[in-house]
């Protein structure tokens, strides 16, 4: 039984026993009983209850998140920059495959700039391996191939993310046979949330034959599409780029915002081990805490929010990413705060309904 299943389990039996209690006091009250105790079990009795409701419900739905998103395209819809705001928002959807996740992307393509969200609507196909889904991105394929692909590939890539099926496979060889870099950053940003075997062949076939001035750079992208790893095999590649790359702050920045929902021991000491490298990676850290709602990741969070709060707004987008998904009473609170201290309503959605490194984690949750 894992852990989270252990305490929902403890967490039940004890609202059982609060509950028998409080109406064996209930009773006892109304035949003159001590009401004090009646009143002092009744709000124990709610606390436990929503501590309950958090850890059976961590993440917030995905139809109060469509919810959120829907009100933000109305009110800004007739903006002129409103489709640079909704080109980051859409990538929440990533993982929804809804009739009403789509007509959220049919909506963004009648915006005034149709154009430029066409790219960002295929990005947030990401983890959807559909036939609606590959349609779209046959259709895109084609038509940025015969435009010579420019930033094309760059959307595929991203609508390829947590897709480990033969058509995707396919798709990824086209990438891989059309990067103009020649460096795989697009092939290994398609794998992330991907953590097979052939994945980790291909990574570490693209590190072994970058060459020496190349393979620092495959090295970071390696480092920051391992979102979400738990396996031995990842965390034996992060082991080597810490050492590998000492204090490089690419490679140990990516790290830390990798660690996205791992709240084991080991996830900790790499975390720590970062910090103590370097304390300018401590935004990052907390960028990697999203969908940790551990007492240790709140105090992390706080003590970013106090340095906001001390002037420096620069890192409310960070910790907006940290409270990805995130549907306890504290996450919300805190996004109230964000907005007090001049979070944007872009900042706060994303806050909300995540981006490309959220669903598939919860996914396996």
């Amino acid at each position: 039984m894992s852990n989270l299943c252990q305490q929902i389990k403890s967490d039940y039996e004890r609202l059982q026993t609060l509950t028998e209690r409080f109406f064996l006091e209930y009773e006892q009250a109304n035949n003159g009983g001590d009401r004090a105790e009646v009143k002092r079990l009744k709000s124990e009795l709610e606390i436990a209850y929503a501590e309950l409701e958090e850890k059976v419900t961590p993440f917030i739905p995905e139809e109060k998140i469509l919810d959120v998103m829907e009100r933000f395209i109305s009110k800004h819809v007739d903006e002129e920059r409103f489709a640079w705001e909704l080109a980051d928002v859409l990538n929440g959807l990533g993982g929804l495959d809804s009739d009403r996740a789509w007509q959220i992307r049919e909506q963004a393509l009648k915006t005034p700039n149709p154009g430029f969200l066409r790219g960002s609507v295929v990005e947030s196909l990401s983890g959807i391996d559909s036939e609606r889904a590959w349609q779209i991105r046959d259709q895109y394929n084609e038509r940025t191939a015969k435009e010579g692909y420019s930033l094309g590939l760059v959307d595929l890539a991203f609508s390829l993310i947590g897709i480990d099926s033969a058509r995707a496979w396919q798709m990824r060889d086209v990438i891989k046979n059309n990067e103009s870099s020649g460096q795989y950053s697009l092939l290994l940003l398609s794998m992330d949330g991907i953590d097979s075997e052939k994945a980790w062949q291909i990574r570490e076939q693209c590190f072994e034959t970058s060459g020496t001035r190349n393979k620092m750079f495959v090295g970071v992208n390696i480092a920051g599409k391992m979102n979400g790893f738990d396996s031995e095999r990842a965390w034996q590649m992060r082991e080597k780029l810490l050492k590998d790359y000492v204090g490089n702050q690419s490679v140990y920045g990516n790290i830390a915002k990798s660690l996205v929902g791992l709240d084991s021991e080991r996830a900790w000491q790499v975390r720590d081990r970062i910090l103590k490298q370097d304390p300018i990676f401590f935004s990052s850290i907390v960028v990697g805490l999203s969908e940790i709602n551990s007492a240790k990741a709140w105090q992390m969070r706080e003590e970013l929010f106090e340095i906001i709060r001390q002037g420096n707004k620069l890192y409310l987008s960070q910790l907006a990413e940290s409270l990805s998904w995130l549907n306890s009473e504290r996450a919300w609170q805190m996004r109230e705060s964000m907005s007090e201290e001049g979070a944007s309503e872009k900042d706060i959605l994303i806050s909300i309904a995540g981006n490309h490194v959220n669903w598939f984690k919860r996914e396996n949750d």
